[in-house]
């Protein structure tokens, strides 16, 4: 549900504009609505779950622009005040924001959602140099970001988001929890799923190979594990990708169910080179982008479900 607290938000547009419920706000009301606290945020999802959380009475903009890659980005002099200036700032942390090094952000009005489980977060130990754009060549070495497509830590995230919208909004408390509560038990079912595929995996004992480290947050909740290539979820394929996946394939064990975890932009180029190399291809979503129709932990648990489907369900 995106729509937030309709009959607190219609009492609070009667009082703001000091007349009948039935009758149209004012100039003025309208203005003390667009002066409702700024929240910002660095991921899609996460301006996402902010909007089913507190809905309208806040504003929530993405401040990496939508062309951009947030480890890559750097804020200029309207962004950094934007940031500075903003009510909340909500960061995922595990290295997704490198340039926070370079803004100076009030620690009372920022939020990094995953320093409470900083002991769970996936180093890299084998990053690889490339590149996304014109900022030139670099490498990812340090924290695995994508810690939304983990059921688990995004449940904990969540979480933490809950607390500090309360904080900024303590009048919407009841409805922000009872927001954060339908969300979490999405959640807990795709929890309850990937503890399934755990289970039923110890007797199949599939080997998965990714086309990125993105996923490892995802395999570990399921009990799964493997090799990744370094192929950028932002970026073209490398020219030797198939080259590269092929290499892979022969280090893989033979007789095993093989899986092969894909961006779903990826899907038309690779699908057919790893299905002749025997991979169960999973086309996945890495919710980097936004999706108007869909929720971010609707598309999170339908990862999950798509992959438990590859593992467990046979089609004709």
């Amino acid at each position: 549900m995106r729509s937030f607290g309709h009959a607190f938000l219609l009492s609070a547009l009667c009082w703001l504009c000091g007349m009948g419920c039935g009758e149209a706000p004012s100039p003025a009301a309208a203005s003390r609505a667009a002066e409702s606290p700024l929240v910002l945020v660095t991921t899609a999802g996460f301006q996402d779950l902010v909007e089913a959380l507190a809905g309208q009475a806040v504003r929530v903009q993405n401040v990496v622009p939508p062309e951009k890659f947030s480890p890559d980005w750097r804020p200029r002099k309207e962004a950094a005040r934007l940031l500075q200036q903003a009510s909340l700032v909500l960061l995922n942390g595990a290295d997704w924001e490198p340039w926070t090094e370079r803004v100076a952000l009030a620690p009372s009005r920022t939020v990094d959602t995953t320093a409470g489980v900083s002991s769970r977060l996936i180093r890299i130990p084998d990053a690889v140099t490339h590149r996304h754009g014109p900022e030139g060549s670099h490498s990812h070495a340090g924290t695995v970001w994508a810690t939304w497509l983990s059921p688990s830590l995004l449940n904990e995230q969540i979480g933490e988001i809950e607390r500090r919208l309360i904080r900024l909004l303590p009048e919407c408390k009841a409805d922000v929890v009872r927001e954060s509560g339908r969300l979490r038990v999405v959640l807990q079912k795709s929890s309850e799923l990937c503890q399934q595929i755990q289970a039923e995996a110890t007797a199949e004992q599939p080997v998965v190979l990714a086309d990125s480290s993105c996923w490892l947050y995802l395999l570990r909740d399921a009990g799964l594990g493997g090799p990744y290539l370094h192929w950028s979820p932002t970026g073209a394929l490398p020219d030797d990708a198939l080259d590269q996946l092929a290499t892979a394939a022969e280090k893989l064990p033979a007789g095993k169910v093989r899986l092969l975890l894909l961006h779903r932009q990826f899907s038309e180029v690779v699908t057919a080179k790893a299905e002749q190399l025997g991979f169960r291809v999973v086309l996945l979503d890495d919710c980097l982008q936004p999706d108007a129709k869909t929720q971010l932990v609707e598309r999170v648990a339908g990862n999950v479900q798509r992959l438990h489907d590859a593992l467990f369900v046979v089609t004709p």
